[in-house]
């Protein structure tokens, strides 16, 4: 608007030519003609032009994609030039261009669209399973990477296990609240078995001792869409990256226990910085805090509603374990040699004997 009236004052009151003013402005004389004539730009919509042909081919070419796009692979995907000859087969006439400008305006269209997400402290924790092979006594054997990982702060538990059953699915999440020195307000997981008895997308029926570990803690269970990994990309990538960053070369232990130490211990020692007055298990500033029972402390969110637990140490003598929400008893008892053998304390697999150290 100020070129607008620069322009208009040298040519209505200096009294310069357009010519001049055009020169000088470095625009057309036609624009100097066009904002003369209106003291303010004027949005001017032009009228679509006619598209004959494609108006005639536009709801055969639909119908393909219709028809079709349910019969394709990522590598047999539909292309332009595979539509065009289909539709001149039927007798229209269309260009290789017209017909690859709607394919992708279609598949922009279809695509899915992605929301940046904002974590906030203490709120999601995201779970997954991953093989790796180590070395144990000279013998190579696959095992299971149970990961934890804490979306905002970035802080991960990590632990190895024989088997990836719902024994040490549970053990691990035991183990993880006790690390982190908390309890996230949710849990994001994928449809795995140990957590997922029958899938009904989009409803899920979660296994009896997982709902029990969920009401005990009192942490929100989350689980992904099928096939849509992306859910949860923060585990999914760090998995993979502590596999290249410390299961490489293959790491060599005498027992299960002492390797998953030893990550543990590699993954805390390059863990990001903890942001200064943060509660031990996510980046969570303190606020005014309070004690409850059972040693817990809540204090409010600086971005969201509602109180984020944390654990308070424990007395002498005393386990200073996750934050506990109902007593111990409200889990489902579970066979003592199973726990021993998920928790490492028995050697040995299924079947395999061995005796509690």
């Amino acid at each position: 608007m100020q070129d607008v009236h620069v322009l208009r004052h040298q040519v209505l009151i200096e009294g310069r030519s357009r010519r001049q003013v055009a020169r000088e402005l470095g625009i057309s004389r036609n624009t100097v003609r066009r904002y003369l004539e209106a003291p303010e730009p004027v949005r001017r919509e032009r009228i679509p032009r006619s598209r004959p042909v494609f108006d005639a081919v536009q709801p055969r070419l639909d119908g393909l994609l219709s028809d079709w796009s349910e019969r394709t692979t990522p590598k047999q995907r539909l292309t332009a030039t595979r539509l065009r000859r289909r539709l001149r087969e039927e007798g229209y006439t269309v260009g290789v261009t017209t017909v690859r400008d709607y394919l992708r305006e279609w598949r922009r269209q279809q695509a899915e669209v992605y929301i940046p997400l904002v974590h906030r402290p203490g709120d999601e924790a995201q779970v997954d399973f991953f093989a790796v092979t180590v070395e144990l006594k000279g013998e190579r054997r696959r095992v299971w990477k149970f990961l934890v990982r804490l979306v905002h702060s970035g802080r991960d538990f990590c632990w190895l296990y024989e088997r990836q059953d719902q024994l040490t699915f549970l053990d691990g999440h035991v183990r993880a609240f006790a690390h982190f020195g908390g309890v996230p307000q949710r849990m994001v997981y994928d449809n795995l078995k140990p957590a997922v008895r029958r899938l009904q997308f989009t409803r899920r029926q979660l296994t009896e001792r997982f709902q029990a570990l969920a009401s005990h803690y009192l942490f929100e269970p989350c689980l992904s869409r099928p096939g849509e990994g992306h859910d949860k990309g923060e585990v999914e990538a760090r998995g993979q990256a502590i596999r290249l960053q410390h299961l490489t070369p293959i790491p060599r232990g005498a027992s299960l226990d002492e390797l998953s130490a030893w990550l543990l211990s590699k993954v805390e020692r390059h863990a990001p910085a903890r942001v200064e007055g943060a509660l031990a298990f996510d980046a969570l500033m303190r606020r005014v805090l309070r004690a409850q029972s059972l040693g817990r402390v809540a204090g409010n969110s600086p971005h969201r509603r509602g109180r984020i637990h944390a654990q308070l140490p424990g007395r002498a003598g005393q386990p200073s374990a996750c934050t506990l929400r109902r007593p111990l008893g409200a889990l489902p008892p579970l066979p003592g040699r199973a726990i021993a053998q998920a928790s490492g304390r028995v050697s040995g697999g299924p079947g395999a004997g061995g005796r509690a150290e």
